[in-house]
């Protein structure tokens, strides 16, 4: 039988998102669900879905869509957000 990771969400995918991603590495980030509010600014979204390919995760264009199901959340977002 094989291992299969909790669902697991990122609020935020900025420099510690990301260097979390690679510590995990390609296998396991696939099934990690990223979300990050510069998603939704027409000025960083390419960036940011440029950042989610990079690390092989799943950007998703809401709150609510990278939540659903998770069953661990990481929020990694600057304390003044």
């Amino acid at each position: 039988m094989t291992d299969v990771p909790p669902p697991l969400a990122t609020i935020g995918f900025g420099e510690a998102a990301k260097a979390f991603a690679r510590g995990i590495g390609r296998d396991l980030s696939a099934g990690v669900r990223a979300y990050d509010t510069r998603t939704g600014r027409e000025t960083a979204r390419a960036g940011k879905l440029a950042d989610y390919a990079e690390a092989g995760v799943k950007g998703c264009e809401s709150l609510g869509e990278a939540l659903d199901g998770a069953a661990i959340v990481l929020c990694l977002v600057p304390p003044d957000q």
